[in-house]
């Protein structure tokens, strides 16, 4: 009968613990909602710009930043607009990108401590 109550309080203090695992991170899924948030309006921010620019003339040219090529931008059609402006702001898009992979791996995370947390529930039932 005691090593069962040592059982049953260890779990319970297993309960106590994921409980505030599954806290911390839930408190953090709002500051990691906004960065999702302001990173997707700063790309499309971003976008906007630049497709007004290029239609407007005022980005006439683009350098690789990797290999340092300065490539021309010419007359181009308009359905080409967006396209090549999502390019010209890659570091943007790689920042938003960055910021929706944490916010769902945040989610997966919590939703792994839940389980955990379930199953340490139904192992305590059991034990009871």
């Amino acid at each position: 009968m005691a090593d069962k109550q040592i059982e049953i309080t260890e779990i319970c203090n297993k309960i106590y613990r994921k409980n505030d695992e599954i806290e911390l991170i839930a408190s953090s899924l709002e500051e990691a909602a906004n960065k999702k948030a302001t990173a997707i309006s700063k790309y499309d921010k971003a976008i906007t710009i630049t497709v007004l620019k290029l239609r407007n003339g005022l980005i006439k040219e683009f350098t690789d930043e990797e290999t340092g090529e300065i490539i021309e931008i010419a007359s181009m059609p308009a359905s080409s607009l967006e396209k090549i402006a999502r390019g010209i702001v890659y570091k943007e898009c790689f920042e938003k990108e960055e910021k929706e992979a944490l916010y769902k791996a945040k989610i997966s995370i919590l939703d792994a401590k839940k389980s955990q947390l379930n199953g340490l529930q139904s192992t305590m039932k059991v034990l009871q």
